[in-house]
């Protein structure tokens, strides 16, 4: 008696390990694609002083997705591509979640292919990602890592994450192996390795869906200070110059903290041991 053998298995096993292979990209053609839609965001007061510097990166004509905190505060703003020389003023906001902490900002001086978004509820434990940002004001800084855990409360998500982050590189793209983006950094651990978390790009996938019409920075909400933090005059402490916080630094006027990023349960009970050390370690800082 003679055996069939069916290929169809065998063919329909290559097919998908060719499709796995097509999807994943190399890095170094991750990174070419993705570095000129990358930004460096620099924020100033009123006076013209520097506040902060972010990451962020194009998602349509002249709009720039980053995170809340790094905006905040800001009178005025600039943004210019990784590499170029050229900067370009924001005009202001045009879309806003104060909760999860990302901001779509309007740059009408500035044009760069928008990066394409991801599906971030397909993300799991285990993924390889990228980072791209300007930690410490490195510019166009691309990491590679994965997906640690994904952290959920509800209906909220945060991704956590080996890529590494730093000061600086809040507001950036985190990418797949595809090259889509699926999250944008937003908080680094001072206490740990390789403790990094974004929020799911499907924030900014919504935010796109109700842009509109550009308002100043200065009417962004302000920061969200830690109770923990005492009230100062004294510039680069506690108070308004100075905020306890688990968000990415971002150099507040050069000091070692930043804001709040969630009014959330969830996302503070993530954070909330890592901010009570920072605002102990801001607090017994000699004067």
């Amino acid at each position: 008696m003679k055996r069939s053998w069916s290929i169809a298995p065998l063919l329909a096993a290559a097919l998908a390990l060719q499709q796995t292979k097509a999807l994943a990209q190399a890095p170094r053609d991750i990174a070419a694609r993705t570095m000129p839609s990358v930004v460096l965001l620099e924020t100033y007061d009123e006076a013209g002083q520097a506040l902060s510097v972010g990451s962020g990166f194009f998602v349509g004509a002249n709009l720039v997705a980053t995170n809340l905190h790094v905006a905040q505060g800001a009178h005025h703003a600039t943004a210019k591509r990784i590499g170029a020389d050229r900067r370009a003023q924001i005009t202001g906001y045009v879309a806003l979640d104060s909760l999860a902490d990302i901001v779509l900002l309007a740059v009408p001086g500035l044009a760069s292919p928008p990066l394409r978004l991801g599906n971030s509820s397909s993300v799991q434990v285990g993924d390889v990602v990228f980072a791209v940002g300007n930690p410490a004001g490195l510019e166009g800084t691309f990491s590679q890592g994965i997906i640690s855990a994904v952290r959920t409360a509800g209906a909220d998500t945060l991704f956590q994450l080996t890529a590494p982050l730093s000061p600086g590189s809040s507001g950036g793209p985190v990418l797949n192996g595809g090259g889509d983006v699926i999250g944008v950094a937003v908080a680094t651990s001072p206490d740990g390795q390789n403790l990094n978390f974004a929020v799911p790009v499907s924030i900014v996938a919504a935010l796109l869906r109700r842009v509109r019409p550009p308002r100043p920075l200065s009417a962004l909400p302000p920061p969200q200070i830690a109770q923990q933090a005492q009230p100062s005059d004294e510039p680069g402490r506690c108070g308004s110059q100075r905020f306890a916080t688990v968000a990415l630094g971002d150099a507040l006027r050069g000091v070692r903290a930043a804001r709040i990023f969630a009014d959330r349960s969830d996302r503070r009970a993530i954070l909330a041991r890592l901010e009570a050390q920072l605002v102990d370690e801001i607090q017994a800082e000699p004067d």
